[in-house]
């Protein structure tokens, strides 16, 4: 429902339950007025959208994309007078809603320096959220289980981001056909109680300081907020002078003395009693000895542990800028959480330049999407982000080819890169049957400097003979990359690559979502089709259902993935139970599964070669419960000799026609089958809890199936590389029961028994 008047606003229901309650929309440009308030209706148009489509590989072939559309024409009632429309998508396993801005004399070109998509679900929900902290990330972080309310304004949430609106409802809000836009973080959203205290005019340079003293009576949580002043962020070196709350007695604490819930800023870190220069706090030519050193675009959230009767500063531009730089500063006072709603905001990625979004009308933003089901596994199975982007704009996709890749040697050991160890790859790879090897970082040299050269190879690497070596025995090489070497060499790489015979690339360290970066993705991938070239970008955002449209772009990473194994205690079972609910809405996630020298968790050691956490039987699991159509074996050829479950990994497929998640809970546990033409595969995968789980076969459909089963050990638990293997014939009416250890899982493959 979209409902327009003083404010705009939506609201999502299912089946008469309330999913997102009333929640305001609007837009903020450079040098113009909010636009989302104070609106009148020119026009609305309904419409039913039906069409069916396969996929190139995917999760699914076969998709169905049935909604219904509604498109509200609207227009400011007061001076400039803009027009744009809001439309909104109903689908039986989701919303999604997106603006229309018309060509118009009072917006043509523009910058966009807000976006205000506001989420508010009925009461204090549970959600899963990975804070990456930055505008500048991998976005490889957990996603942590916690109290929507708990979360901090100042917070830079990635996407996906998973509701569990009742135990019977989920919802999980992420974004589509992000083209030539901002990507699309989120923050807490202020609670019904918190009002702003104050709000500063534009100060300049060589401004004086400005006064701050607003009550924080019945106030439990203190949010400030630096604007860069409308322009950009240069030399918006902000101080909040001698800032500190002050109790009724007078008496009061520094704020440099207390550490904050949350701080992001434009620039630099937030510093205490010094400039963000690192010089003592100096405001039109006023030194203050206590104080915060801040940077716009800035936020900082400090909780209120006392009851405080003020909050007092002195604000204003550090004259170390020498009187450059435009900032505005607010605050605001946050009261008790509201018992019936809680929610959170879009934070959309800034520009290096400034500013969000660079464009001129007529434009569409991006599919703002909130999946819904009634399991966490439902999400699993919705197409929804895929069918909101442009059909396949590659005519010919014969070339494009799902399937297992090698990996030489950098998760498992040390980097070893000549030619003698990448045919060792190539050789396993080709003895396992699969596609593909991939050569890693170091094959063309130093790389991520003005000496990097992609078209030079590292004298200890043959190039031709690996391609001569790889395609006698029919494998075909991917290249790893990194951004800017790429960026520089973009064209000249690719039409040398496809001459070569390379099959994709890797690239690596991108680590941004701004809209510069986002253009950057769709050049390289629309090149790379064109030079018949796979593209697995690392370093990257979350997938947005681009791989529709350019199936080339095979998979992604944006993932905290084995890799972390290596140097890290993360990845632990609950985290691998937790992405499929969450990461791998959003699409493909290149993982990198496959580690083969399985450690109980409390023996778990960072160590060359790496270990992995939980049982062979987990790591085989993950084959078919994550999604990724280029699918990157993580271990070494000497840690899969000879060793049981290899076999598994000759024949299960990475592209599917079916999927069905059969059970799962969050973080606990989940168990996934895809069909591949006539056969069938299950996996089955558990946090550090052993558990039982009966599984009905209803998904195998009519005939009897030879089911051959990968399953935990008695021993297990303790021995994590063991397992057993049993052949049995199945139906449709039967009901397996999967015993899993500790951290363990299960995996078989279900063939036609005659």
């Amino acid at each position: 429902k979209v409902k327009v008047g003083q404010a705009l606003t939506y609201s999502v229901t299912r089946s008469g339950r309330a999913v997102v309650l009333d929640s305001p929309l609007s837009l903020e440009f450079q040098g113009a007025p909010l636009l989302g308030v104070d609106l009148s209706v020119l026009g609305v148009e309904r419409s039913t959208l039906h069409s069916e489509w396969d996929t190139v590989v995917g999760k699914s072939h076969h998709v169905l994309n049935h909604a219904n559309e509604i498109r509200v024409s609207l227009e400011e009632t007061n001076a400039p007078h803009r027009r744009f429309t809001l439309i909104a998508r109903a689908y039986d396993d989701g919303v999604a809603f997106r603006y229309y801005l018309p060509r118009q004399e009072a917006l043509t070109r523009f910058l966009l320096t807000k976006e205000s998509f506001h989420f508010r679900f009925p009461g204090n929900p549970t959600v899963w959220a990975a804070n990456h902290g930055s505008y500048t990330s991998a976005q490889e972080s957990e996603f942590d289980k916690r109290a929507m309310s708990s979360i901090p304004s100042s917070a830079i949430i990635g996407l996906p981001f998973l509701v569990r609106v009742d135990p019977s409802l989920y919802a999980a809000i992420t974004e589509a056909d992000l083209t030539d836009w901002a990507g699309m973080y989120l923050g807490g959203e202020r609670t019904s109680s918190g009002a702003r205290l104050f709000q500063s005019a534009v100060l300049h340079g060589a401004d004086v300081a400005v006064p701050v003293r607003v009550s924080l009576k019945g106030m439990r949580k203190l949010h400030l907020e630096i604007g860069d002043g409308g322009d950009d962020f240069t030399f918006d070196h902000a101080d909040w002078g001698d800032a500190r709350l002050v109790r009724a007695d007078g008496t009061g604490v520094f704020l440099s003395a207390l550490k904050p819930l949350a701080a992001t800023q434009g620039f630099g870190i937030l510093a205490a009693d010094k400039s963000v220069g690192g010089n003592p706090l100096q405001i039109g030519g006023r030194r203050f000895e206590h104080g915060l050193g801040t940077h716009s675009k800035g936020e900082i959230d400090y909780a209120l542990t006392e009851p405080f009767d003020r909050f007092e500063a002195s604000v204003g531009i550090d004259s170390e800028t020498q009187g450059k730089g435009s900032v505005t500063f607010a605050v605001y006072g946050d009261g008790d959480p509201p018992t019936d709603a809680s929610g959170v905001v879009t934070k959309l990625s800034p520009r290096p330049d400034g500013g969000l979004v660079k464009s001129e009308t007529p434009r569409y933003s991006p599919w703002r999407v909130v999946l819904i089901g009634e399991h966490a596994g439902d999400l699993i199975e919705s197409n929804v982000v895929l069918n909101l982007n442009p059909p396949c704009a590659i005519k010919d996709t014969a070339w494009i080819h799902p399937g297992m890749m090698a990996w030489d040697h950098w998760w498992s050991g040390d980097v070893r890169m000549d030619t003698a160890t990448d045919k060792q790859f190539i050789q396993f790879a080709s003895d396992m049957g699969w596609p593909y090897q991939l050569v890693d970082w170091q094959w063309y040299g130093t790389f991520n400097s003005g000496d990097a050269d992609i078209l030079h190879v590292n004298p200890a690497v043959d190039m031709p003979e690996l391609l001569r070596y790889a395609k006698e025995r029919n494998v075909r090489l991917i290249v790893w990359l990194y951004w800017s070497d790429v960026d520089r060499k973009l064209e000249e790489a690719f039409t040398q690559y496809e001459k070569w015979g390379l099959a994709g690339v890797k690239i690596d360290f991108m680590n941004r979502n701004d809209q510069e970066m986002v253009n950057w993705y769709d050049k390289v991938v629309k090149l790379a089709a064109a030079h018949h070239l796979l593209v697995d970008f690392h370093g990257a955002f979350e997938p947005t259902g681009y791989n529709r449209t350019y199936p080339n772009q095979i998979t992604r990473e944006g993932v905290l993935g084995n890799e972390y194994n290596k140097f890290s205690n993360r990845i632990t079972p609950e985290h691998t139970v937790t992405l499929p609910f969450t990461r791998m809405l959003a699409g493909p996630m290149d993982f990198t599964p496959g580690g083969f020298i399985n450690v109980p968790q409390s023996k778990f050691k960072q160590t060359l070669p790496t270990q992995v956490m939980g049982t062979r039987c987990h790591q085989l699991a993950m084959f078919v419960v994550y999604e990724s159509e280029l699918m990157c074996v993580c271990d070494d050829p000497a840690h899969y000799k000879g060793q049981p479950g290899l076999d598994f990994l000759k024949g299960v497929p990475t592209t599917w026609d079916q999927t069905k998640v059969l059970n799962g809970e969050v973080g606990e546990y989940i168990t996934v089958a895809r069909r591949s033409g006539k056969n069938w595969y299950l996996g089955g995968m558990t946090n550090s809890a052993a558990r039982t789980l009966n599984l009905p076969l209803r998904f195998l459909g009519p005939g009897r199936y030879n089911a051959h089963i990968y399953a935990d050990a008695s021993d297990s638990g303790d021995n994590p590389e063991r397992l057993t293997q049993e052949t049995k014939t199945v139906g449709a009416g039967d009901t397996f029961t999967a015993t899993l250890a500790v951290g363990g899982g299960i995996a078989v493959t279900f063939t036609p028994a005659n």
